[in-house]
Parts: C-alpha cells; structure tokens; sequence
C-alpha cells in the first residue's frame, strides 16, 4: 500500500483506513496483535481491497481465560512504533501498540508524511508534540506542529479523522484506544 500511495498520490482515506481499522479489530478480537502495523505491510487488489501481510511478528496475546498477555521485546517498526515499544525491557500491550501504528498510518495516508521520526524524547517533533499536548489533544498538537506547511488546509479531511488520532496517537498507552 505504501507503493500504491506513492504511485498514485493518495487514496480514498476513509475506504482504505476503514478497511484497516476493521481488519486490525479483527485480528484484535481473535486474540492476536500485529506488531508490525504499517504500509508496507498491506496490500490493495485490484478490486480496492486492503489485506493485511506479513505476520511474522504477530503474537496471541489473550490467554484462553481473557487475560492479555503483555509483550517484553521491541517489535515493529522505528517509524510506526508506540512509545511504550521503543523502551528497553518494558513490557506492553501489543493491542494498544497497534493502535498507535494505525493512528500514524491514517496521518500517513492524509498527508503522506509521518507526523515525526520516532516517537522517543530524542525525537524533536516527538518532543514538541508531548509538549504541545499538554494544551490539548493530539489532532490540537499535530495542528499546531504542521500549520505552517499548510497540510491541514490543503488536505481535505474527513469529520471523523481528529476523533481517531485523538483515540490513537496518545503517547500514554493507558489513555490510548483500543479496539476491543
């Protein structure tokens, strides 16, 4: 999918995201967390439909019971991976994980950018963003960080786009969304 919007120069957002985002549920409902959330890793036929490839990092992640297990080592990838996954030995929740990956995947597909290099203090956008979220909601931050190259005027975004990075792209992983 990452070609493809490279190629192409964008998609239909909500289609391709809800597609996704209802896949990721999914998998998420099954027990299972993906790791590896990210373009690279889908795929879109030639009917427009969304797959979602390359699972060798995914993990069953809820024990038959219903407890979830959490994740000890770093998965994924720098760009796409929560805070919580970039951090030496200390477990996580791979479904919450997952969730920060799709919140940068749908800044992905509206503006073709990431919204930083890496979601660690080292990161200077990374770094601003957290400050500036103290303000006020991610959408509220990421506003803020990339008004000045117009992207939020010049992309049309759907009404329910702020709502879903809100729900994603929380760096605290206890106030992130999750899909299950």
């Amino acid at each position: 999918l990452y070609d493809y919007l490279e190629r192409e120069g964008s998609v239909d957002v909500t289609d391709v995201f809800g597609q996704i985002a209802a896949g990721l549920r999914g998998m998420h409902a099954m027990g299972v967390a993906h790791l590896d959330l990210k373009l690279d890793n889908m795929l879109r036929d030639g009917t427009g439909c969304v797959r979602r490839c390359d699972l060798n990092m995914s993990r069953i992640v809820v024990t038959p019971d219903g407890t979830r297990l959490a994740i000890a080592e770093c998965t994924g990838s720098l760009h796409y991976a929560a805070p919580e996954v970039l951090r030496p030995d200390t477990p996580y929740d791979g479904f919450r994980a997952d969730v920060w990956s799709l919140g940068i995947i749908l800044f992905l597909l509206l503006f073709r950018q990431f919204p930083f290099n890496d979601a660690q203090d080292e990161c200077p956008q990374y770094t601003l963003f957290k400050q500036l979220l103290t303000f006020g909601h991610p959408t509220c931050a990421l506003h803020h960080m990339y008004e000045s190259k117009g992207w939020y005027r010049q992309a049309k975004i759907p009404e329910w786009v702020p709502d879903v990075l809100d729900f994603c792209l929380r760096p605290d992983p206890k106030s992130r969304g999750d899909l299950v």
